[in-house]
Formats: C-alpha cells, sequence, structure tokens
C-alpha cells in the first residue's frame, strides 16, 4: 500500500509542527488516480486561526472546512498556505517547509451555515 492509498482509504494526513513556536501544522494531500503526481502541501488551519482551529476532511463532499471559521477549502488546499511537494524516483514524497507560498489571491473558500 502507498501513501497515495493509505489518503484515499483515510483522508488526508496531518503532520504536526514539532518545533517549540507550534505555528506550522501541514496537511498533505493527494487528489487523483497517478501516485506520482496530486500531491499537495499546506497549512492545517488559516494563518490566523488558533491551532486548535485544524482543519477537517469532509469525505462525502471531498474538501476541507476549517473547524473555528467553518470555512470550506478544496481538497489542494487553494487559498491557504502552500508547501512545495515533489516526489522522488523511489517514490519518497517530499514536502520543503523552508519555502513557503503565501496565497496572493483571495483564498477559494466559502462559508457554510
Amino acid at each position: 500500500s502507498t501513501w497515495a492509498d493509505e489518503i484515499a482509504d483515510n483522508g488526508p494526513i496531518l503532520f504536526p509542527d514539532a518545533s517549540p513556536n507550534k505555528r506550522r501544522d501541514v496537511m498533505v494531500n493527494h487528489v487523483g488516480e497517478d501516485p506520482l503526481r496530486g500531491w499537495h502541501a499546506f497549512a492545517a488551519r488559516e494563518d490566523t486561526s488558533a491551532r486548535t482551529c485544524t482543519l477537517q476532511w469532509r469525505k462525502a463532499t471531498s474538501d476541507f472546512e476549517e473547524s473555528c471559521t467553518k470555512r470550506v477549502f478544496p481538497a489542494d488546499g487553494t487559498g491557504l498556505t502552500q508547501y512545495p511537494v515533489r516526489v522522488t524516483a523511489s517514490n519518497v514524497v517530499i514536502v520543503t517547509l523552508r519555502t513557503a507560498e503565501t496565497p496572493t489571491t483571495a483564498p477559494a473558500a466559502t462559508t457554510t451555515g
């Protein structure tokens, strides 16, 4: 079984920040059928939200809801801080945290009532 299979079966993977500041929790998701493509890594909450406001995966709609604001984000994390992802020749998924890409457009999020 691959990480892509694991995510397909059980949803995206949350990697909690182990650094002293505890602010950069990261969500990793895979979208699509190709285990070498479709990887996305992004902040596990909105930049201004408390750490307890972690994204919740909604399997039925294949999107995330931020637990405090109730804003909805697509499966690729558009609208959240993004982290570059690459897959090595030996199928290892690598997320680079040092070069975060802050969203430059309005977040593609909605609010549920």
